[in-house]
């Protein structure tokens, strides 16, 4: 009786000691998960500059510039939210990206008092190139959009 005795003990002893490893790997990964979320610095609209009224999207400090439009609903521009945002925060001609919120921006009206440059700008995604306080390009759709920014990147966009 004394080996069963100490088998069940073994046993005993394997299955607390499987237990307090299993709850310390969890206890790891939620501590590792809470100290990235603090640490890391997450990209998102409101860390990049706003143009709030389409009155002013020609009117920035920089000599050229985007001005990217998009909306909170827009499922497309949730799907490619991540490029453009990692594409604001760093891109190789260093032009600086403002956003707009469709949804939000006042001056709407300008769309259609002024048609020759806003008129396909009423939907999200859609970017504008600003050079010397003109707008220069319109990209109306995602496509447009991330073929733009892989233009600027690959140095084989012109912005006039």
């Amino acid at each position: 009786m004394a080996k069963s005795s100490f088998a069940k003990s073994n046993n005993d002893r394997f299955l607390t000691y499987l237990l307090v490893g299993f709850a310390a790997v969890i206890v790891s990964l939620v501590v590792g998960l809470i100290l990235y979320n603090i640490f890391s610095e997450e990209l998102t609209y409101d860390s990049f500059d706003h143009i709030t009224d389409f009155y002013d999207i020609e009117d920035q400090p920089e000599d050229q510039y985007l001005v990217y439009f998009y909306s909170e609903s827009c499922s497309i521009c949730t799907d490619i939210k991540l490029q453009v945002l990692n594409f604001a925060d760093d891109n190789e001609a260093d032009v600086k990206v403002y956003f707009l919120d469709n949804l939000a921006s006042t001056g709407k009206d300008r769309i259609v008092t002024d048609p020759d440059t806003l008129a396909t700008m009423d939907g999200t995604p859609s970017l504008i190139t600003v050079v010397d306080g003109q707008i220069t390009h319109m990209a109306p759709g995602y496509v447009q959009v991330l073929d733009t920014f892989e233009a600027i990147n690959d140095g084989t966009y012109d912005f006039n």
